[in-house]
C-alpha cells in the first residue's frame, strides 16, 4: 500500500475533533487532547477517549452524515480515522477515571446502573454513527488501539495497523466487559476469526498487527518493514465474573441480527458489571498501578 498522505488542510469541528480533506478526496479525521489529558511537562495529549470527547464525535458524523448523503459533487471519496495522530497513537480506550468518578458520586447500587447505562450509550451511539457512515471510513491504527480505541477501530468499515500497533480488550481486567457496542461490531467483519476474537475479548489478551491481521480483524499492515512474528499475551488477572457475563450475553445476541437489540444488552450488561465488586476492585488496582484481587 503506497505512504497515506498526510499534507492536508485541517479545521477544528468545535473543540475536540480536526478533519481535512486531502487532494486525492480522502477526509482525515482526528482527536486533539481535552486539557485533563494534556500532559504539561512532555507537550503531549494522552490519548483517552473522555465522553466529551465521544459526544462531539458522535455530533460531527451525525452532520459529516448528512453532508455527504447530499453531496452532488462527490468530493469526499472516503474517511481515514486516524485518532490522536499528533501524539501517534490511535487510542487506549476510556477514561478509567471517569470509571472512578462514577463510582465515587453513585450513592446506590441503582444510580450506578443507571449512571453505567447513560456512559455506554453515548459511547454506543457515537460509533454508530461512524458504523452507518455513508462513505467508507477506514481506521488507521497507529500504536495502541485498547477497549474502547479498539471499539471505535472496529466501528469502522476497515482497519489498516501499523507494524507497531499493539490490539486488544484489557476490560476484564478492570472487572468490565465492552460497552460501546465492541461485543458487536465484530460479527461485521467478513474475515474475523470469530472463536478466538470472542476468547481474546473474554480473557483481555493483547496482541500485535500480525496476530490481528491473522485472525482476521484488521486488513492490512503499514510500515511492515519491520518483520514481526505474531504473539498473543494473555493478562495476569482477569475477572472470570466478567467473562461469565460477556458469555450470557452473547447467548443473547450471538445469533440475533436486531442491532439495536444487541446493543441494549451490551448496555445492561456492562452497567450490571459496572456494579460489581469487580469493578471496584479493578478499577481502583489500575488507577493504584496494582494488581487486582478479583474474589
Amino acid at each position: 500500500m503506497e505512504k497515506i498522505e498526510k499534507e492536508k488542510a485541517e479545521c477544528i469541528y468545535e473543540k475536540y475533533i480536526k478533519f481535512g480533506l486531502d487532494e486525492k478526496g480522502i477526509m482525515h479525521v482526528g482527536f486533539i487532547g481535552v486539557d485533563k489529558t494534556f500532559d504539561e511537562k512532555k507537550q503531549k495529549t494522552k490519548p483517552c477517549l473522555p465522553l466529551v470527547l465521544m459526544i462531539e464525535l458522535q455530533s460531527f458524523f451525525a452532520d459529516f452524515n448528512k453532508f455527504v448523503e447530499n453531496d452532488k459533487e462527490d468530493n469526499i471519496k472516503e474517511v481515514y480515522l486516524e485518532g490522536f495522530a499528533d501524539a501517534k497513537i490511535f487510542a487506549v480506550g476510556a477514561d478509567i477515571n471517569a470509571f472512578k468518578r462514577i463510582l465515587e458520586t453513585s450513592t446506590d447500587k441503582n444510580t450506578l446502573y443507571k449512571k453505567a447505562l447513560i456512559f455506554s450509550e453515548i459511547g454506543q451511539n457515537a460509533l454508530s454513527k461512524i458504523f452507518f457512515c455513508p462513505k467508507k471510513v477506514t481506521a488507521i491504527i497507529n500504536s495502541f488501539a485498547l477497549g474502547g480505541g479498539l471499539e471505535l477501530a472496529m466501528a469502522c468499515h476497515a482497519r489498516i495497523a501499523t507494524s507497531n500497533a499493539v490490539l486488544g480488550f484489557p476490560e476484564a481486567t478492570l472487572g468490565l466487559i465492552p460497552g460501546w457496542g465492541g461485543t458487536q461490531f465484530w460479527k461485521f467483519i467478513p474475515k474475523i476469526n470469530k472463536e478466538k476474537f470472542i476468547e481474546y475479548m473474554k480473557t483481555s489478551v493483547t496482541f500485535n498487527a500480525q496476530e490481528a491481521l491473522n485472525i482476521g480483524l484488521i486488513d492490512s499492515i503499514i510500515n511492515s518493514e519491520v518483520k514481526i512474528p505474531a504473539t498473543a499475551n494473555s493478562p495476569k488477572r482477569y475477572s472470570k465474573s466478567s467473562v461469565v457475563l460477556i458469555e450470557k450475553m452473547l447467548d443473547k445476541t450471538i445469533n440475533n441480527t436486531n442491532f439495536h437489540f444487541n446493543l441494549s444488552v451490551e448496555r445492561e450488561s456492562f452497567a450490571i458489571a459496572m456494579t460489581s465488586p469487580d469493578a471496584r476492585e479493578g478499577i481502583a488496582a489500575f488507577l493504584e498501578k496494582r494488581t487486582p484481587n478479583f474474589e
